[in-house]
């Protein structure tokens, strides 16, 4: 199991690496990139994803805006590499807006063949941050298509206060996130 090790010379793992990855920038161009096992939000507030996963994730500011680019492979459970894998690719354009507010524009593609077949789910999103008062008024809207969706392709707006989450609540760390639990994934070609 999880850490259960035991003496010195026992067969188990002691030591269970959370996140382990590079962080650094380009001297030629200026863009940060991180490679590895590393712990990737979407910038819904993790409402699709809240993963860590292998990857590589490269961030640059420009001019009125800071782009990021990021593929990470969420799952692999084949012998051969590549095969039975669900992979993300990842596109942020995000800009501050004032002193402490923000816009972001996203695209995520999710390609899973673990299944029958290849299947693919594209979403592409707006989000937002604005202080008001003491509070901080957080909202996004997404849509999404492709041939394997969650739940029919519409337009879902969530507007919600940010509001700091436990370290450990595992229903917002979950590879990819159902938005609701309690409906079976929809297939349809």
């Amino acid at each position: 199991g999880r850490n259960g090790g035991g003496a010195v010379g026992a067969d188990h793992v002691n030591l269970e690496t959370k996140q382990l990855y590079l962080d650094f920038v380009c001297p030629v161009t200026g863009v940060n990139v991180k490679t590895g096992m590393m712990e990737y939000v979407d910038s819904f507030e993790g409402t699709l994803v809240w993963a860590d996963a292998a990857g590589i994730l490269l961030t640059r500011p420009a001019a009125f805006v800071n782009l990021s680019l990021g593929y990470f492979r969420l799952y692999d459970d084949g012998g051969v590499p590549g095969v039975k894998t669900a992979d993300l690719l990842a596109f942020d354009a995000t800009s501050q807006i004032l002193e402490s507010g923000r816009a972001s524009l996203s695209y995520l593609l999710l390609t899973d063949d673990r299944g029958a077949g290849k299947t693919t789910l594209n979403t592409v999103g707006a989000s937002g941050l604005a202080p008001v008062g003491r509070a901080n008024l957080n909202g996004f809207a997404l849509y999404q298509f492709g041939n394997f969706l969650w739940f029919p392709a519409r337009l879902e707006v969530a507007p919600h206060v940010a509001e700091p989450l436990a370290d450990g609540d595992d229903l917002r760390r979950a590879a990819v996130r159902r938005p609701c639990s309690d409906r079976e994934w929809l297939r349809t070609n």
